[in-house]
């Protein structure tokens, strides 16, 4: 069982295991850790406000000394961002056009028109209209999937992912912590499911000397 207080705004946790410290590994803290708690194994943030922030989803999580800490995507990215396109604009039409086809799989060159014959028309196969794409929003059909992905860095279940991330494969096995989903058939919610007791975790978690602390099973509050 774990204590929290609030007091003067301010949130702490003290696992019964481990006192609060002010140093890890004989180091001075220097970065707030993130409160994260579980919902029927789930890893999610203790407490969380939404952010209206335009082109971004956003989140803030509370972190133990009172700060937050922002997980923020873009809500309806390009072409570009979708797809990771990172090839100079001046870089030239073959290469850019070569680092597209690698990065969709072959399966995207929607700024190229073809005639009735099924040939590339070829005043279309030109640098600006590649840019023009790269930098158009995506389609629908592309947002859909987008949602899902952004939901791993831009949600109340973002901190289970950055944690997962930060360990090695070794660590994540013996945790038993793996990626879930609390969608619906046609929804995706995907989310860090680890079912090991808190203190497991979170000696794992002192043991890498990450900047997070399971405070409870007892789910997480918005706003």
């Amino acid at each position: 069982m774990s204590a929290i207080n609030q007091q003067a705004g301010v949130w702490q946790a003290f696992p019964t295991s481990v006192a609060r410290k002010t140093s890890r590994h004989g180091k001075p803290v220097t970065k707030p850790r993130l409160l994260l708690t579980r919902e029927e194994g789930v890893i999610v943030a203790k407490r969380y406000w939404l952010v209206d922030s335009g082109d971004e989803i956003s989140i803030a999580a509370l972190c133990d000394d009172g700060s937050n800490e922002f997980f923020v995507a873009k809500a309806h990215p390009t072409y570009r961002e979708y797809y990771g396109v990172e090839v100079p604009d001046d870089a030239g039409y073959e290469k850019r056009r070569q680092a597209v086809s690698e990065a969709t799989g072959g399966k995207y060159e929607d700024w190229i028109e073809t005639d009735e014959n099924g040939d590339v028309v070829p005043e279309t196969e030109k640098d600006e209209r590649l840019t023009a794409w790269l930098n158009s929003k995506v389609d629908a059909y592309h947002l859909d999937y987008w949602d899902g992905r952004s939901g791993r860095v831009a949600s109340q279940y973002a901190p289970g992912f950055r944690l997962m991330w930060s360990l090695s494969e070794k660590d994540i096995s013996r945790l038993g912590m793996r990626e879930g989903d609390l969608g619906g058939p046609a929804s995706s919610v995907p989310c860090v499911v680890c079912e090991v007791s808190l203190e497991e975790l979170n000696r794992m978690i002192e043991k890498n000397d990450l900047p997070f602390i399971l405070v409870d099973d007892e789910g997480s509050q918005e706003g």
